[in-house]
């Protein structure tokens, strides 16, 4: 063999090394993607049952806060049913106190009771 063979042979020789070397660290790659990819999936799926839980505490938040507002709306109305009572006037059961305070306003103001 001759001097410019063995070189050209040695740098083939560099050159296949070189491919292998690449060969290698692309895989590496491939695999590291790979990897990737798999944890990409693993934090959607986090991210959809986080979106559920949140859409759920809303849901239940929203239901707590019309309750509330229900509560409160009946609140006000015993507060007002209370302060339209009359004082001294006391009520039995089964009676139609929006009849007598019709009666009582009638005789106090000398008005018809269709007023």
């Amino acid at each position: 063999k001759s001097k410019r063979t063995n070189r050209v042979e040695e740098k083939i020789g560099k050159v296949e090394g070189k491919i292998g070397n690449v060969e290698e660290k692309v895989e590496n790659i491939q695999q590291l993607m790979i990897k990737n990819e798999e944890h990409m999936k693993k934090i959607e799926e986090r991210m959809d049952i986080t979106e559920q839980r949140v859409g759920e505490m809303d849901y239940k938040l929203t239901s707590v806060d019309q309750n509330k507002e229900k509560a409160i709306i009946s609140l006000e109305m015993d507060r007002a049913n209370y302060y339209l009572r009359f004082q001294n006037i006391e009520e039995e059961k089964g009676e139609n106190l929006a009849e007598i305070m019709a009666d009582l306003l009638v005789g106090a103001l000398e008005v018809t009771k269709e007023k």
